[in-house]
């Protein structure tokens, strides 16, 4: 029996290469259904000469160039995800996949010493016999994909530092192993997929990262990859690939000691979170997306449960990868560190997983949203990662204040919050972006209880844009421009039960900015002074706008930012004034501001003449509404006057060149024998018809049409 299983061996890999070998598309050209895109790696590569605004701050990564010079393959169309294999043990067809990779990363350009070639061998084969309930045709495909993957980076023996046989080994297992968790339910293009990715990401950091290292980090991306592709039917080769790709290479970025189970979470999660999204993505979309996640989830090595590193990679991740129409692979890459980091580092026991996962998410998607928004291409990128961490951050450490946080308030205002922080200005401090943004998710969150998840995005949003812009102007400590937001923010979701998403914005982001301007100017304000300042002006502004029923958003913030100004005079004055009477001053100007100014209304004086119709819209304002229509027919001069009135609005007026017009009437003048008609509509119609001089109580206004 043993003696056929030889023989049944040698007849595949005889018939294999007499076939031509058409092997798999793992790194194949860039379809985003069917192919994985091995030189898109390189396409894309991200600058890292780029602008970097904090030494702390890396720049992006991606993974090198590896082999990809010779023809590539489809993995659903070669006679391999065809061939029989029903009489191999799981050993032997873990062999035959390892040599069959073997041969993929030869055929490809890359140099295959005998050592790495059995180290691949060994590797898979140890994998084999982790279970024994495998499907042994999976398994061929998973240890052919993972020593593909591995032995792809090698071009020569003698450009190659350190070892290289321990790598190759640990990534093969590792990614196979990981390949195999949905045996029953994964497909060819799925476990080929991931098991390929994973080892490749894996070994691409073999100059810094242990051997073990390598083998837990490719086992958890394969893992989380082949997982999600199952669950949410990604058929795509590819956009597995990728996923398992990026997560493995991010999550042995950090060169510091990293806990394998920190390591593995990141991996797994980033990986699982990057397929969430698959529809408008493409694979180096993907790849970045996890990359960037597992990265962040590593980034400052702590002890943090597994389960909460998992979920914020994923969280980050899905985030990143679901805005994808308009934003560069560099601002998903750090959206997703940053995000994936804030909500990693902010561990408090209060946190659930599913609030730190919906941190991450809505972090990474503000900030990406919002580069989208704007469509600029001065936004620093280091400034979408600043953003993001402290978005989510900040949501989390909100909890401590309030346990009834719920999943989306959570992740409304870190969405909020990296929203308002991605800005169109021309420099960039990191620190206080990052501080702006996380004191303004933690503000809408305090005193939410009543609040929408609308409201909430809205108020973080607000404040933490408010402070951003102005903090450009002004040398602020970062602190308290954390504070401003926080304030601002507070005090505007406090009045959720009545105001509106654009009260409550508007009044968010005038109180912070008005709070932080004054920051710069008077430096006897402390914290709890400052936060008064700003959760009393944000207070006023909304409840009078409420109050008044003022929606115009301008006015709203301009009002807010006056009563920021008027009470931190008070201090300026009093170094030792009560934050409680700061509150009520800032509370009662803003106010004041909103209720002596009211809302203009508009309305739309139109006038035709015939024939040769000419129309000459005209917008006066009015205080109160009225319809009305002169109708004037003669074949001589007619002339219609309208006295004059006297408003609070301002005096519109339109002239088209005619002599004899004055300032101060309203008058319609047609010299030739047609019809006239002078038409006046605003918002409630009360109609009057007439055929002589009508008189109506409008401001001054003057058309004259030739």
């Amino acid at each position: 029996m043993p003696s056929l299983r030889r023989f049944t061996v040698l007849l595949v890999v005889a018939s294999l290469l007499a076939a031509g070998f058409a092997p798999p598309a793992v790194g194949g050209p860039a379809d985003a259904d069917r192919r994985g895109d091995e030189a898109a790696t390189d396409d894309s590569r991200i600058d890292s000469s780029r602008t970097r605004a904090s030494e702390s701050l890396d720049a992006p990564q991606t993974l090198p160039q590896t082999v990809t010079d010779r023809p590539q393959f489809d993995v659903t169309e070669g006679p391999l995800s065809r061939q029989d294999v029903g009489n191999l043990t799981p050993r032997e067809a873990a062999a035959l996949g390892a040599r069959q990779g073997a041969q993929l990363a030869e055929i490809q350009g890359a140099t295959v010493t005998p050592e790495r070639r059995q180290a691949a061998v060994r590797g898979a084969v140890a994998a084999s016999q982790r279970k024994s309930d495998v499907n042994v045709a999976q398994l061929l495909v998973a240890a052919r994909g993972a020593a593909h993957g591995a032995l792809l980076h090698f071009r020569s023996q003698a450009a190659e530092r350190g070892p290289t046989v321990a790598p190759v080994r640990a990534a093969v297992r590792g990614g196979t192993a990981g390949a195999l968790v949905q045996t029953q339910e994964a497909n060819v293009a799925q476990v080929q997929g991931a098991s390929y990715g994973a080892a490749h990401g894996a070994v691409a950091q073999r100059q810094q990262a242990s051997v073990s290292q390598i083998q837990f980090a490719s086992q958890a991306a394969a893992e989380g990859a082949s997982r999600s592709a199952v669950r949410r039917d990604v058929d795509a080769v590819g956009k597995v690939q990728e996923a398992a790709q990026g997560a493995a290479y991010g999550s042995l970025a950090q060169r510091q000691r990293v806990e394998v189970s920190q390591l593995q979470a990141a991996a797994r999660g980033s990986a699982s979170g990057a397929l969430v999204q698959v529809q408008r993505a493409d694979v180096k979309q993907i790849q970045v997306a996890a990359l960037g996640a597992a990265k962040g989830g590593v980034k400052e090595p702590k002890e943090v449960p597994a389960e909460k590193v998992e979920a914020g990679c994923r969280g980050a991740a899905t985030g990143a990868v679901s805005q994808t129409q308009r934003v560069t692979v560099e601002q998903i890459q750090l959206a997703a560190e940053g995000a994936a980091q804030g909500a990693i580092l902010t561990q408090i026991q209060q946190v659930s997983v599913q609030q730190v996962q919906a941190a991450a998410l809505g972090a990474a998607r503000g900030a990406l949203v919002q580069v989208t928004v704007i469509q600029v291409q001065i936004v620093n990128v280091v400034q979408i990662q600043v953003a993001a961490q402290g978005a989510a951050a900040g949501s989390l450490a909100a909890t401590v204040q309030r346990q009834s946080v719920s999943v989306r308030q959570v992740q409304a205002a870190a969405l909020g919050a990296a929203k308002g922080g991605v800005t169109q200005v021309q420099s960039v401090n990191v620190q206080q972006v990052q501080a702006a943004c996380r004191g303004a998710a933690f503000g809408s969150l305090v005193q939410s209880q009543n609040a929408s998840v609308t409201q909430i995005q809205a108020a973080a949003q607000g404040a933490a844009d408010g402070a951003v812009v102005a903090s450009q102007r002004q040398r602020v400590d970062v602190t308290q421009i954390q504070v401003a937001a926080q304030g601002a923010a507070t005090g505007a979701v406090s009045q959720s039960q009545t105001a509106s998403v654009v009260q409550i914005q508007a009044a968010a982001n005038g109180a912070s900015a008005g709070t932080v301007e004054q920051l710069g100017e008077i430096a006897a304000l402390d914290p709890a002074q400052t936060l008064a300042v700003a959760q009393g002006a944000a207070v006023g502004a909304a409840a009078a706008a409420v109050e008044a029923d003022v929606t115009a958003p301008q006015l709203i913030v301009t009002a807010a930012a006056e009563g920021a100004e008027e009470a931190t005079q008070v201090v300026a004055e009093s170094p030792e004034a009560d934050p409680a009477q700061l509150r009520e001053t800032a509370a009662a100007v803003a106010a004041e501001v909103v209720e002596t100014a009211p809302e203009p209304e508009t309305t739309t004086t139109e006038t035709t003449t015939a024939p040769g119709p000419t129309t000459t819209p005209v917008v006066t304002t009015v205080p109160e509404t009225t319809t009305t229509t002169t109708e004037t027919t003669t074949t001589a001069t007619t002339t219609t006057e309208q006295p004059t009135t006297t408003t609070e609005q301002p005096t519109t007026t339109t002239t088209t060149e005619q002599p004899g017009v004055q300032a101060d009437t309203t008058t319609t003048t047609t010299e030739q024998p047609d019809t006239t008609t002078t038409r006046t509509t605003t918002a409630t119609p009360t109609t009057t018809t007439t055929e002589q001089p009508t008189t109506t109580e409008t401001p001054t206004t003057t058309t004259t049409t030739e």
